[in-house]
């Protein structure tokens, strides 16, 4: 694009970027496969952003069949060829353990659904182009104590006592993700995961598949809560275009979707997932979300996560940053409930719930972690005011939906 059209949409994509862009839309059979003509300024930068928006895997196989005859491709190349063999060693384990993890489960009597990038994969032409770091898996019934037994039976050892959202358990370099729900804080979003349920598909004894258009309005979901904390990866923008396009009861998607204050950010990814394939023209809201996704990728940073939860805190710095710090400490009823059952019936033990989470927590290995990811002393109102303005580009109703 020339320079004075990338001036008229208010923002500027450097070569560099135009070259990541231009190098996933050829990987997705979007445009031809042709020898790069934009010269990249830094080719340590563009590898890593490819590391940190997950689309190694995607884009890997074209940069080696362009090494040959393209000067970029070739730096490139040499620069991720470590990492894309580690992540193919990482992805044949994840594909290995996945049926191992399923067959567990069943056997242990509970139901499964498959999520993210172990279905998503199917979406791809070849598989092996979506990359995985993980196993996620959606089980019910909530029950710890069998949760951990059928995991230790197939391999992965895990914690002691169980959290609010999902479990984690390991076996060598794979993590299984073994999620007790979907939703946050109950209302709409559980109601939704009801319905979800309801219309799930057989797939094996104890095994369903979410319908197509359940499996988006979760990506979806799953995506918002990751944007909160300044989290844009071009692997989810790649996803988006992919399952945008899959649904038959369009009706059911918009009403959800709207039930859940979702609506206006899907206009956004949708419309920022047609950008990086090329097939519309940027705004400026897209040039403020690819900026973090170039930037910060998929998971984002510290800083951008704790200036996410300060912004959707509370309207000052101070009171952002204390109820960040309280409303992780002491976990809302919702949350709490989903971690220890007995809340369900008892909710008046809250408090002591709330001490015996926090010993858990003190106790554990880990504590000087996150102890750190709850300092907040370090992020400025400039930080926040920058966070404001993705949140505003990416869900214009979030922030006044997240302070009431």
């Amino acid at each position: 694009v020339p320079d004075k059209e990338r001036k008229r949409f208010g923002f500027m994509l450097t070569n560099d970027q135009e070259y990541i862009l231009s190098l996933i839309r050829q990987s997705m059979g979007i445009q031809q496969n042709n020898p790069q003509t934009v010269s990249v300024s830094d080719a340590e930068s563009v590898a890593g952003v490819i590391r940190k928006n997950g689309i190694l895997m995607t884009v890997f196989p074209l940069i080696m069949e362009q090494s040959g005859q393209d000067e970029n491709a070739e730096k490139i190349f040499s620069l991720l060829l470590p990492d894309f063999v580690s992540a193919s060693k990482k992805m044949h384990m994840l594909t290995v353990e996945s049926g191992n993890v399923l067959k567990a489960l069943g056997e242990a009597g509970f139901d499964c659904v498959p999520l993210k990038g172990m279905v998503l994969r199917k979406l791809y032409q070849d598989a092996s182009r979506r990359q995985m770091t993980d196993l996620d898996i959606l089980v019910r019934p909530n029950d710890f104590a069998r949760l951990k037994e059928a995991m230790e039976q197939a391999g992965f050892a895990g914690e002691t006592e169980s959290n609010w959202m999902h479990d984690d358990f390991t076996k060598g370099t794979v993590l299984a993700e073994i999620h007790k729900r979907l939703s946050d804080d109950g209302g709409p979003a559980e109601e939704w995961e009801k319905h979800m349920w309801e219309r799930a598909v057989p797939d094996g004894e104890h095994a369903y598949l979410m319908s197509p258009e359940d499996f988006y309005i979760h990506h979806l979901i799953h995506m918002h809560a990751h944007f909160q904390y300044g989290c844009m990866g071009l692997n989810r923008l790649i996803d988006t275009w992919l399952l945008s396009g899959r649904q038959t009861d369009s009706g059911y998607v918009g009403a959800e979707l709207e039930r859940l204050g979702l609506s206006s950010f899907r206009v956004r990814m949708e419309k920022l997932s047609r950008v990086v394939m090329g097939e519309e023209e940027p705004d400026d809201e897209c040039g403020i979300l690819l900026d973090f996704a170039f930037r910060y990728g998929t998971f984002g940073t510290g800083a951008t996560y704790k200036a996410g939860r300060i912004v959707s805190g509370g309207k000052g710095l101070f009171f952002g940053k204390l109820r960040s710090w309280t409303t992780a400490v002491f976990l809302p009823l919702n949350r709490m409930k989903a971690q220890y059952p007995v809340l369900a019936k008892w909710p008046v033990l809250l408090p002591f719930y709330w001490v015996k989470r926090i010993v858990h927590y003190c106790l554990h290995d880990d504590i000087k972690k996150r102890a750190k990811m709850l300092d907040c002393s370090s992020v400025s109102r400039e930080d926040c005011d920058e966070m404001r303005r993705f949140l505003d580009a990416g869900d214009p109703e979030y922030l006044g939906r997240a302070t009431k």
